[in-house]
């Protein structure tokens, strides 16, 4: 068994959100020191879930375990959703259809499908490891994260679903929900134990339904901080995605649109911009949080059909709980108190007089 979440097997992983200074995506599969990395992957403070890491392998392998450490330093994740793709279906099969697939329609295509495992760390302590593996668990090397930690969440996968472990391209981990509104977004370190495939070996055919054995917990998207401010008025779960930040995940009111082609809201970037000018004074040039590339402040301006749409959406929103309203209070006054008469028997007196 090795660890396919190295550099030197060739593996590439993405992260679609902005990371802090020295705590890159790259961070999960460089080189450890004494068997791991102490830095990891920490987003910026601005960023909210739900974040999405992906891991490209250079070739299909037969993953046997996931080893993932949601932790690091203070920061912690305690929900978080795992998601495998198997090689690209024949007629797609080309090195060169491979290589100009680019990460963000990877990761939309794998939103499509029921993630592998869904990981509720409410009630596990700090520390605990997230240990998914198949009824085919097998004894890990030494230098594994998982023989150093403090507490294991241990997740085994069905029979049914176990050929999802066969012949697996990429693995995309979700981060869904923080311990705490002050914690951001991070992974401390990602194991992918596997062994290589024969190339003869044809892919499995699975049902894209999977189930977790030991959790019983749902995935969501959207985690008690990513509430919009018009929370009142707007329920976050029917919040068309245009309207959202790519950043925070709140209802944007000023939308700029960025180069990279990702819009956000022109309090996000100014707040992004003045946290990054505190990490690096010696840079104090803007650049597009999703690419780290210097561009041109005065190019960056509002969209204003964006904006204009999102005002119409709270327009009719607000008219819609009025309505709501007024429809609860006329139900309410028009029907009448109800009374109920009790029939009275006739007395001896009141029947000798009839």
């Amino acid at each position: 068994m090795f660890n396919a979440a190295n550099v030197a097997f060739g593996t590439t992983v993405f992260c679609d959100k902005p990371t802090q200074d020295f705590h890159s995506a790259t961070n999960l599969i460089l080189p450890a020191i004494d068997g791991r990395n102490p830095n990891g992957l920490l987003c910026s403070s601005i960023v909210r879930p739900p974040v999405n890491i992906l891991f490209c392998l250079p070739k299909p392998v037969d993953l046997r375990t996931v080893v993932i450490k949601p932790d690091v330093a203070r920061h912690r994740v305690t929900h978080l959703s795992v998601f495998l793709r198997k090689e690209c279906n024949k007629r797609d099969r080309s090195n060169s259809t491979l290589q100009v697939s680019r990460p963000a329609d990877i990761i939309r295509r794998l939103e499509q499908v029921r993630p592998i495992a869904s990981v509720n760390l409410d009630k596990h302590p700090e520390g605990s490891v997230v240990l998914l593996h198949t009824h085919q668990k097998r004894l890990l090397p030494p230098c594994a994260y998982l023989n150093n930690a403090r507490c294991v969440y241990e997740c085994e996968v069905s029979r049914v679903c176990s050929g999802a472990f066969h012949n697996v391209r990429y693995v995309l981990i979700r981060i869904c929900r923080l311990a705490s509104a002050s914690c951001m977004p991070c992974l401390g370190a990602v194991e992918l134990w596997c062994v290589s495939l024969p190339d003869r070996i044809e892919s499995l055919e699975i049902n894209d339904t999977h189930q977790v054995k030991q959790t019983k917990t749902e995935d969501s998207g959207c985690s008690c901080a990513n509430l919009p401010r018009d929370e009142e008025i707007v329920n976050c779960r029917v919040i068309p995605d245009d309207f959202v930040d790519a950043l925070t995940g709140e209802l944007m009111r000023e939308p700029v649109r960025l180069p990279s082609g990702n819009c956000i809201d022109r309090s996000s970037l100014n707040r992004f911009w003045t946290e990054r000018l505190v990490n690096c004074p010696r840079d104090p040039r803007p650049v597009d949080p999703f690419t780290m590339v210097p561009f041109d402040e005065s190019s960056v301006k509002c969209d204003e059909s964006l904006k204009q749409a999102i005002n119409d959406y709270l327009d009719r929103c607000k008219q819609l709980t009025k309505l709501c309203n007024r429809l609860d209070n006329w139900t309410q006054g028009s029907i009448p108190p109800t009374s109920t008469t009790v029939p009275q028997i006739p007395t001896s007196s009141e029947s000798d007089s009839d």
